[in-house]
């Protein structure tokens, strides 16, 4: 049957997480910490154990409340019985009641089957390759970034009709997730600009998953950037022009989001 978790579920929450994800005990330990207080989780209990789950975290889509469904997962051996059905069925249900949208991000391999509930493509991005061609340029300065200034910077530029928005909380724990994953985020001063970088380095790569830069300062500044973290290649995934151009990031149940949309800080 489904059940409301509550902390003291969250010893086999841990439990349920690691298998089905694969994630250490201690990043495991940190969402728990910082995010469980906040989310609204509905887990499926087999006699009095909790064996699957799913996170909800409020948000807001174009200025709607939302809730982002996150690490939705049932353990192996109760799979195939119908349980992630009925979690993501009180999932769906809870935010009807509440007039929200309901957003989740699936793995790769299992859209179809988030599509056969009712669930439409949503968050249309792009991503651009570049090579550094040329010299750095001078007088760009890096520097970590606050998750005040972070959000500050980051709803002035993306927001709109189809971007994702969040609290403070959250941004405060994505900035620290993304840390300690490896990952950066970081503020560039550039001619009296500030601009978002939050990204990660894989060898002579530098992946970027957000930025304010707008895409043709973001061309002049390659040579600086691969300079800068020492790498050969920039990806940087930024919102597509339109529907037709751009790739889906997400999915809405019984929304349809008619513009590309951004998510960006979706901890996936």
């Amino acid at each position: 049957m489904i059940a409301q978790g509550t902390p003291q579920m969250i010893p086999a929450l841990s439990r349920i997480w690691e298998t089905c994800f694969g994630d250490s005990p201690e990043y495991i330990r940190f969402f728990m910490e910082r995010r469980f207080s906040s989310c609204r989780c509905f887990v499926w209990l087999e006699g009095e154990e909790p064996v699957g789950a799913a996170y909800l975290l409020p948000c807001t889509l174009g200025g709607r409340p939302a809730y982002y469904g996150y690490a939705v997962g049932v353990c192996p051996e109760f799979q195939r019985r119908g349980i992630c059905a009925e979690i993501l069925r009180s999932a769906e249900d809870y935010c009807r009641q509440e007039g929200a949208v309901f957003f989740v991000l699936p793995r790769p391999g299992v859209e179809k089957y988030y599509m056969e509930r009712g669930f439409f493509p949503a968050f249309f991005h792009q991503f651009h390759r570049f090579i550094p061609v040329g010299a750095p340029v001078s007088g760009v300065e890096f520097s970590q970034v606050g998750a005040e200034e972070y959000l500050f910077l980051r709803d002035s530029f993306f927001r709109g009709p189809g971007s994702v928005t969040w609290d403070m909380e959250a941004v405060a724990y994505a900035l620290e997730e993304q840390r300690i994953c490896g990952g950066f985020a970081h503020v560039l001063y550039w001619q009296g600009n500030r601009y978002l970088l939050f990204g990660s380095k894989q060898k002579e790569t530098l992946s970027i998953r957000e930025t304010t830069l707008p895409l043709k300062e973001l061309e002049s500044l390659v040579p600086t950037l691969c300079a800068h973290y020492g790498v050969s290649t920039l990806v940087v995934e930024c919102p597509a022009d339109s529907l037709e151009e751009g790739v889906p990031r997400g999915c809405c149940w019984d929304f349809v989001l008619d513009v590309p949309g951004w998510l960006g800080l979706d901890l996936a």
